[in-house]
């Protein structure tokens, strides 16, 4: 960005996708994707939600769409693709995926989380005031954990998390991407209602 105004880089991954020279499943209806959501939603806890593990998506692909792995892969990887990532991280990935020796290796590292890094600031009031825990591990009751009743402010510093509105990971989930939020209407919440959080691991 310069003082006359902003440049605007459009990501091209969009636009490689519609070169994709297979054509959709017939199970990609909007009926059965609906149905797809309510069920990976029940699979929180197995890492299919809010955000799909490939382990997730391969069973709901494979089982469910009757896709071929590698098809299933071709997808994933195109949704994949879309996130967030820097050409450093992009090209170690392509490096680790190239020296792979066997199918086993491969599936190996497709399971493995696409990022390693995790930490998160949590503190008792808004605007990152009253007192301040910082864990990298997830927190299934911060009343357990950190004897407090609720959260009012964060800064996630590294990864993705979520939030719970009640404790063992249940209730009204809130995702939140790595910035800071100083009152609970930033993460998309009424109230500072949080009992539990997460990581997300892809």
């Amino acid at each position: 960005m310069d003082q006359s105004g902003v440049l605007l880089w459009v990501k091209a991954e969009p636009f490689i996708v519609g070169a994709l020279q297979v054509p959709p499943p017939s199970k990609f209806s909007l009926h059965y994707l609906r149905k797809i959501s309510t069920y990976v939603r029940t699979r929180a806890t197995e890492g299919a939600y809010p955000r799909l593990s490939w382990s997730a998506w391969r069973h709901i692909a494979c089982g469910k769409l009757q896709l071929a792995k590698d098809l299933a892969w071709l997808y994933f990887e195109i949704f994949d693709s879309l996130s967030v990532r820097t050409p450093e991280e992009r090209l170690e990935w392509s490096e680790v995926m190239s020296n792979c020796t066997s199918e086993d290796e491969v599936e190996k590292q497709r399971n493995q989380p696409s990022g390693g890094q995790y930490k998160i600031q949590i503190f008792e009031k808004g605007d990152f005031n009253g007192q301040m825990y910082e864990t990298t591990e997830d927190c299934p009751s911060i009343m357990e954990q950190f004897h407090m009743r609720e959260i009012h402010s964060c800064k996630v510093l590294d990864g993705v998390w979520v939030f719970y509105e009640l404790p063992n990971y249940r209730g009204r989930q809130y995702l939140l991407d790595k910035k800071e939020y100083r009152k609970p209407i930033d993460w998309g919440a009424a109230s500072p209602a949080v009992q539990s959080f997460r990581r997300i691991v892809e």
